[in-house]
């Protein structure tokens, strides 16, 4: 799954995590609040556009 924030590209492994980002920060997130919510093991790739 491909979820962008900001400038970031951030492809992730686990939908449950992206669902669970955004019901506690809603279409907003911030990048700091992301990697709260997101273990790195289900990070595949960041790329930055």
């Amino acid at each position: 799954m491909k979820y962008k924030v900001g400038d970031l590209v951030i492809y992730i492994q686990n939908p449950q995590t992206v669902r669970r980002v955004r019901r506690v920060y809603g279409d907003m997130v911030l990048l700091w609040g992301f990697y709260d919510y997101v273990h790195e093991k289900d990070i595949k790739k960041v790329e930055v556009k």
